[in-house]
């Protein structure tokens, strides 16, 4: 008889993997030990890379999302993988850019920072926007995507989602966007960077 992992079981593993590292030294998504650019058209795009192994990048959520996020899965799997955790455009120390941010744009920024340390194909594993991004990443490069693992990016109907970034956590004066803001290199062009997306 199969074994069904029950749904709050799921999210407590995926939780627990989340948060291992809230404890750690490594400052992951500033860490200048592990950071790199890679120049891509109009933008510097930001990564770090932990371990050796087979290749598996790492792409965060969007708007509040980051590399530190990521904390707990980079934990997991440095041991077995070499990790590769980007930033995306206008997330952390990724620069914004001029162009307009599409997926094609961010699978383009995935594949320059994966052609900078391997020619071999890749797992991807993204959150929320970053799963929307690896789904644009195997979609237009499937010879170097081995493998996908999407978490938080079902269906979306156009037209279905609208967000207003102001106020609460949009605020952007906020402890939380201060310290975000620390490490952009164009903090003065977040609330623009919001009202384009």
């Amino acid at each position: 008889m199969k074994k069904i992992l029950r749904l709050p079981l799921v999210f407590s593993l995926l939780f627990s993997i989340l948060s291992v590292a809230q404890n750690d030294k490594i400052p992951y998504g500033n860490n200048d030990l592990a950071g790199q650019h890679v120049q891509l058209g109009d933008a510097r795009i930001y990564y770090e890379t932990y371990g050796e192994g087979e290749p598996i990048v790492l792409l965060h959520g969007g708007i509040m999302g980051y590399i530190d996020e990521m904390a707990g899965f980079i934990e997991k799997l440095k041991p077995s993988y070499k990790v590769i955790a980007m930033a995306t455009r206008g997330h952390g120390k990724s620069e914004i850019g001029t162009e307009t941010i599409t997926y094609e744009l961010k699978a383009n920024d995935v594949m320059a920072v994966i052609n900078a340390i391997t020619k071999d194909s890749v797992t991807i594993l993204g959150f929320s926007d970053g799963a929307y991004t690896s789904y644009k990443v195997a979609s237009m490069f499937p010879e170097r995507v081995k493998k996908l693992i999407a978490i938080g990016a079902g269906e979306q109907v156009p037209g279905l989602r609208k967000v207003v970034f102001t106020g609460g956590p949009f605020n952007s004066d906020n402890e939380f966007w201060k310290e975000k803001k620390k490490l952009m290199p164009e903090p003065q062009r977040l609330e623009a960077f919001w009202s384009d997306m």
